[in-house]
């Protein structure tokens, strides 16, 4: 009884921080604030998937990834998966864990064929960095 009423006091505790924009609980490392070198691979991603001398248009799954690789490859660092369902369908996964001041940051992103030849973007790219290997990004969530 007691943990519970302990709970139940600690919750509103921390419901009235949270109208104040504070809270008790840590707040997570914001790698993109804290450095650019995180910043450097979506960047650099940006430029390569505008690139069709470097990554031609419309590929999809292990095609993309490939492509993906073979301009990355000083950097032993990225993990690629082809993505064979969900919401990412014939996407590429990249993962790369590091570190920055001796915390580990997990840095997802996810690159997709938008479809169309058409697009404005020859393909959409979704990032996120977190200092929790259990994370789910916000685009990864269902």
């Amino acid at each position: 009884m007691g943990v519970v009423m302990m709970t139940g006091i600690m919750a509103i505790f921390e419901m009235g921080l949270s109208l104040t924009g504070q809270s008790v609980l840590p707040t997570p490392v914001d790698a993109y604030s804290l450095s650019p070198r995180v910043k450097a691979l979506d960047q650099d991603l940006f430029k390569l998937l505008d690139d069709a001398k470097v990554v031609s248009r419309g590929l999809i799954q292990g095609d993309l990834c490939a492509a993906i690789s073979k301009a990355y490859t000083d950097s032993p660092s990225l993990v690629l998966t082809p993505i064979e369902s969900g919401p990412f369908e014939g996407g590429c996964r990249i993962k790369r864990d590091f570190f920055l001041d001796d915390d580990n940051i997990f840095h997802r992103v996810y690159v997709e064929s938008p479809g169309r030849t058409d697009a404005e973007s020859p393909y959409n790219l979704f990032s996120c960095t977190s200092d929790d290997v259990n994370h789910r990004c916000s685009f990864e969530r269902d």
